[in-house]
């Protein structure tokens, strides 16, 4: 999981592109890097460590240019170190590539990009895609990038920049996040709304196998096969201060202390007064799917895994369902034989962890739920409005919880959720009780 943030338009670039790295700085602290254009020239700049290192080397110098691309690192091919470091280029240093996700295919690629004489400075999969750009390369940036991605396999989210096309950041995903921000004085992107919320509260989501071009006018939109795409802006409901310290020492004390607010913004409005039960109106039209469930599968990552194990305790000690917890870095390549009428749980930290890379695969089943920041599905319960594919959804029940700035607290979170929902909530075990057939304690 790796942080990106782009800009262009009429301001200076460097300093909204260090804000946004210290924003994104959960998302990877290996090291981190920048790459300003200014016309022609392009400059960069990369460290091991926090963003605070990279300030260190950039010092103040000033740095001309009104477009760029930052990075933050959460290594996976490659030691961290300043070679490894992102932004990446290409032999001539015209081409400048961040990248989120895993190239599976970059080895192939790198041997026969070796044997007809291409040098490789990193042991990342990301200069791959730098150097076949370059090959691609022949005055339009956007078809460039978009031949070099139809020889990729992996999951990825990159933004692009080329020397000789100035004024212009193209921007690609296929898995891993990536969301537009539509600016008066210019155009952003980023893996996490709160790279970009302080300048502009209208967001376009990219899906995935779709592209962007962005200049100081505007931006495009298009598909892996060039077909162009009109979408409409959304608003983000929350505001910059929620991604703010708020004096605590770190993110992951912050929210620990949020955590009884979190969870009462969660049932805010949701509990039917004269009834005593909760009326969660997304989930209300798949009643008759979920009440037939008699397999859960919990597919999650990292921290979200534990959370998907306290999950399965709870499912287990309330009802007779069987439950069960997958890694989901393995089960996007397994073959599934879930029985009718299974119920799928997929737990995100972000969106961009491999476990994004089942949908494909859950819709083969009769019912799917994901519970996650971000991430496509036919049924989604988000933590926030500004899931990076919330808008895939076939249904949503948004959890109303605020933004999340720290990796480790998500799973606290996702324990709050079973918890209150589950077992700390009588009218919460009401309505499971009468709807999934719940024996009585």
């Amino acid at each position: 999981m790796c942080g990106i943030v782009c800009y262009v338009g009429d301001r200076e670039a460097k300093p909204i592109l260090m804000e946004g790295l210290k924003r994104l700085e959960y998302r990877g602290y290996d090291s981190a890097g920048i790459a300003v254009q200014d016309g022609r020239n392009i400059v960069f700049f990369r460290s091991v460590g926090k963003i605070v290192e990279l300030e260190r080397v950039i010092g103040e110098l000033a740095v001309p240019g009104s477009s760029g691309i930052g990075h933050t690192r959460w290594a996976t091919h490659g030691e961290p170190s300043e070679r490894n470091a992102h932004p990446h280029r290409d032999q001539a240093e015209n081409v400048f590539v961040i990248h989120n996700g895993i190239i599976e295919n970059f080895y192939t690629l790198k041997k026969k990009l070796e044997k007809s004489g291409v040098p490789f400075r990193s042991e990342t999969d990301t200069e791959v895609l730098a150097h076949l750009i370059a090959l691609h390369y022949d005055g339009n940036l956007g078809e460039a990038v978009r031949k070099t991605l139809s020889q990729v396999e992996g999951t990825f989210g990159i933004a692009v920049i080329h020397r000789h096309s100035p004024g212009e950041i193209v921007v690609a995903r296929r898995g891993s996040p990536l969301i537009i921000g539509v600016g008066e004085d210019g155009h952003f992107a980023a893996s996490d709304v709160a790279a970009m919320v302080r300048y502009t509260n209208k967001v376009v989501h990219l899906n995935d196998n779709e592209m962007a071009t962005l200049k100081r006018s505007g931006f495009t939109l298009s598909t892996a096969q060039a077909k162009t795409i009109t979408r409409a802006t959304e608003t983000v409901e929350w505001q910059p201060e929620d991604a703010e310290l708020s004096g605590f020492p770190h993110f992951m004390l912050k929210e620990i202390y949020e955590q009884p607010e979190t969870i009462m913004n969660a049932m805010r409005g949701r509990i039917e007064p004269s009834e005593g039960v909760p009326k969660l109106g997304g989930i209300m039209p798949v009643w008759d799917q979920l009440k037939e469930s008699r397999h859960i599968v919990i597919v999650a990552c990292g921290t979200s895994f534990h959370a998907g194990c306290v999950g399965r305790y709870i499912f287990e000690r309330l009802t007779e369902i069987d439950v069960q917890v997958e890694i989901a870095s393995e089960f996007r390549y397994r073959k599934l034989n879930f029985p009718p009428n299974t119920f799928i749980i997929a737990i995100s930290q972000s969106g961009s962890l491999l476990c994004l890379g089942t949908s494909f695969l859950l819709k083969r089943h009769a019912f799917h739920l994901q519970h996650l920041m971000e991430g496509p599905a036919e049924y989604e319960l988000c933590f926030v409005n500004t899931s990076a594919q919330k808008q895939t959804l076939f249904l949503e029940l948004l959890s109303q919880d605020g933004p999340e700035s720290h990796e480790l607290n998500i799973s606290s979170r996702g324990v709050g959720w079973f918890k209150k929902i589950l077992t700390h909530n009588q009218s919460a075990r009401l309505i499971l009780r009468s709807k999934l057939r719940l024996p009585r304690p």
